[in-house]
């Protein structure tokens, strides 16, 4: 982190030196990220007019939108901005069978993937489990890189997502469906259950994280 007070030149120095310090201070002012939540006319506009195929969502009774400017870009530093533990911000992650369909798998940004159990809960036969890869087609909405499990309602193409199992009931951070500005936060539980009032059969849990 920048300091807010440049250091002063030592005798002798050239004045320029101090001007540099301000300049790289100020700088550091302007990237330091700032945060806001989006009240209810807000979120009733993204939901309602800009993201109708997903305003399921506003069924989860504590979601919140967080916006971020400078935006989540690197998504590594979102526990810094949001002031939360790495086990609070969850990525998810989409594999493709030759045949076009996808599966997705959610856990925390420092957890690593047991694929071995994902195929198991996915009770898939062992040719799937060998031809899965990294999906070249994503989901409607979604970006390599900052993929959330919020699907669009009409959504073909996702078999299933596996959502790692946790006791945490504080809110996570899910990320946003195609925008790194904004952040969705809920708990796992009510995301899970608006996921499955939805979705159906779509979504199940499991313990799917490599044991370190």
């Amino acid at each position: 982190m920048y300091s807010s007070t440049p250091r002063l030149p030592q005798p002798g120095s050239d004045l320029s030196l101090l001007r540099q310090e301000e300049k790289r201070a100020a700088a550091g002012d302007r990237q330091r990220p700032s945060i806001d939540y989006l009240g209810r006319e807000d979120l009733d506009h993204l939901f309602d007019r800009v993201y109708p195929e997903i305003k399921y969502l506003k069924a989860c009774p504590d979601l919140r939108v967080v916006r971020a400017q400078p935006d989540f870009s690197d998504w590594h530093r979102k526990p810094e901005i949001l002031d939360m533990s790495p086990e609070r911000i969850w990525k998810c992650l989409y594999l493709q069978t030759p045949d076009g369909h996808l599966y997705g798998v959610a856990l925390p940004m420092s957890g690593r993937v047991d694929w071995r159990q994902v195929a198991e809960l996915l009770e898939l036969p062992p040719r799937v489990r060998k031809s899965l890869r990294p999906a070249q087609q994503l989901p409607r909405l979604q970006r390599a890189g900052s993929c959330t499990p919020f699907l669009c309602r009409d959504e073909g193409l996702v078999r299933k997502v596996v959502m790692q199992k946790t006791d945490e009931k504080d809110a996570l951070e899910w990320g946003f469906p195609g925008r790194s500005d904004l952040g969705i936060l809920a708990a796992h539980e009510t995301i899970l259950t608006t996921l499955a009032q939805t979705f159906h059969y779509r979504f199940i849990t499991g313990d799917i994280m490599k044991k370190e």
